[in-house]
């Protein structure tokens, strides 16, 4: 299914992408950003923007399972940071669609993206997400 097919493709987007890093010295790590799918609470006006995406309720549930299946396959590669709630908690409305922050939110998810890649540096463990 196209759940399942969407899963295999980014997986091996990772295996090839972290292909390259290596091939090159590069130490990569793969994310999955926050959307106003994976955000909660949503402020009312993000609950609105949600109600009125074309791809509707069964689109939001897509994306959900989506991120499930993926945290469920990479949670034990190094290189993966589930970032998907960055913006958890909060009650302004951060999203514009999908996946588009303002300005005010793009600060937040760059700050905890860089204290959540930090923390992983220097530790020492270089193992790849093969």
């Amino acid at each position: 299914d196209n759940l399942e097919a969407g899963v295999r493709v980014y997986t091996s987007n990772v295996k090839m992408i972290n292909a390259i890093c290596e091939a090159f010295d590069i130490e990569c790590f793969f994310l999955l950003q926050p959307l106003i799918a994976t955000k909660t609470p949503l402020s009312s006006k993000e609950q609105e923007i949600l109600a009125s995406m074309s791809f509707g309720s069964e689109g939001i549930r897509f994306v959900q399972k989506f991120y499930d299946r993926v945290r469920t396959e990479m949670v034990n590669k190094e290189r993966f940071i589930d970032a998907s709630h960055i913006m958890n908690g909060r009650m302004k409305p951060d999203f514009y669609d999908l996946g588009h922050t303002g300005a005010e939110s793009s600060p937040v998810i760059g700050e905890a993206i860089a204290r959540m890649i930090l923390s992983r540096i220097g530790t020492g463990d270089h193992e790849t997400t093969n």
